[in-house]
């Protein structure tokens, strides 16, 4: 083994207990979908500040999916119209996008062709704020030691990107990187709210001895996160999967060094 080799392996090993030991507890987003034959609505993120894009998803097996705007301003709903296909169904899951441009809490609904509502949701829209706190720095869960955020925050321009380790449901499971992204302060600058993306290793390796090495990445969101401020050294991050749902709590403290 190089002596390369085993100074990557020193620098992983110190990132590891700089987030404490590591634990065979862990978290993952879900990818288990859902009832192909049972209607709903999902979003994410579903509160989030003015100008963000959403990502709303109409579960169940449909065909392609419009987003109607025209009964805001008359019922207050934004509409999904959908035509449910009951064969040849593939993926149980279409996608629209929507930004919304003012402060509200917005009813969405999914209609048939005929009129009737078979599922509804709600998105919340807040104003954007200036931070509270400024969470430059590592956070760990001391539940589940090893996992943690390193969050890089801009004291200039407020933007906020975040790190996230975590671990698959296993003990055998890979480690799974996250970044979180598209970040905005809402609720008075005590929540931030953005997307999670998973990082996957592609192309070929460019190492000569074994697997740790550099490799070029592919990254897809697989959900929305939210960080509610406690106080200047203790966060509470809500992790939702894909389809809005809540995947898992994490209570992360500051790691002082």
């Amino acid at each position: 083994m190089s002596r390369f080799t085993i100074s990557l392996r020193t620098f992983y090993c110190g990132v590891g207990f700089l987030l404490l030991s590591l634990s065979n507890a862990g978290h993952s987003f879900t990818t288990i979908l859902p009832d192909r034959f049972a209607f709903s609505i999902g979003v994410a993120p579903r509160t989030s500040a003015v100008g963000s894009p959403r990502t709303l998803f109409a579960n169940g097996c449909t065909g392609p999916v419009t987003l109607d705007e025209s009964e805001v301003a008359t019922t207050g709903a934004l509409v999904m119209r959908i035509v449910p296909q009951s064969l040849g169904c593939i993926e149980p899951t279409k996608t629209v996008s929507f930004i919304p441009r003012s402060i509200s809490t917005q009813r969405v609904v999914m209609k048939l062709p005929d009129g009737s509502i078979v599922a509804e949701a709600t998105i919340e829209t807040v104003a954007q704020a200036p931070s509270t706190v400024n969470l430059d720095g590592m956070w760990f869960d001391p539940t589940t030691n090893g996992s943690g955020i390193s969050f890089h925050h801009s004291v200039a321009s407020d933007n906020t990107f975040g790190t996230w380790f975590l671990y698959g449901t296993t003990n055998t499971s890979v480690t799974r990187w996250y970044s979180l992204q598209n970040m905005k302060w809402a609720q008075s600058g005590a929540m931030l709210v953005g997307l999670a993306y998973e990082a996957t290793a592609s192309g070929l390796p460019i190492c000569v001895v074994g697997d740790d090495c550099p490799r070029p990445a592919a990254v897809r969101p697989v959900g929305s996160v939210t960080v509610s401020v406690i106080d200047e050294n203790n966060v509470r991050v809500e992790a939702f999967d894909q389809y809005g749902r809540s995947a898992f709590v994490s209570l992360l403290k500051r790691l002082q060094f």
